[in-house]
Order: C-alpha cells, then sequence, then structure tokens
C-alpha cells in the first residue's frame, strides 16, 4: 500500500494557512512525497535508531475488515505544499525526545 503520512502538527498548521486564504470546496491536503508502509516503518525505525527487523507482507495476509486500495495518495494540486512525510517523522521524534 503506498499513501502520504501526514504529521498532525503540519496538517493543524496547513488548515490554519488554508483559512486564510481565499480558496473555497474541498481541499486535499496530505504530507508531500509519498511511500509504502514498509518504507514508512523503515524510516520511523531509522530515525529512532531502532534495529529491529523490517519484513514485508501483502495487504490481503492482514485480514482486515475492509479492502484497502493500492494507492491511496491524494493529488493535493489545489493547495498549498506540506513538508515531506519524512519531515514529520523528523519533527515527532524531536518532540517526543527521540
Amino acid at each position: 500500500q503506498r499513501g502520504c503520512p501526514t504529521f498532525t502538527k503540519h496538517l493543524a498548521d496547513k488548515i490554519v494557512s488554508l483559512i486564510q486564504t481565499d480558496l473555497t470546496g474541498i481541499m486535499h491536503t496530505s504530507g508531500s512525497g509519498s511511500c509504502t508502509w514498509m518504507q514508512f516503518a523503515k524510516e520511523i525505525c531509522r530515525l529512532a535508531s531502532f534495529d529491529v527487523p523490517i519484513r514485508a507482507i501483502e495487504t490481503k495476509d492482514l485480514s482486515l475488515p475492509a479492502n484497502r486500495p493500492a494507492n491511496s495518495v491524494l493529488l493535493t494540486t489545489r493547495t498549498l505544499p506540506m513538508p515531506l512525510w519524512e519531515s514529520g517523522i523528523k519533527e515527532y521524534l524531536q518532540l517526543v525526545g527521540k
């Protein structure tokens, strides 16, 4: 599965900045860039200095209650750019003292 992880502080900052514009309608916004869940987990472990094994699995092997799209990357051309998803991890880890 591919998506755009979004740090909630970045999202809150984006909402405040959007409120201050003349834009109207539905806005889709998310962290810039995209990654798979595995890439996301590996980057978290790398930045937090966690030495744990991570192995790929298929979505079908998760026994989820609902189907998930293989690609949930949002089209964000109508809004202002947000920071890269990797910077969200870095900022979060700094906030929690890692």
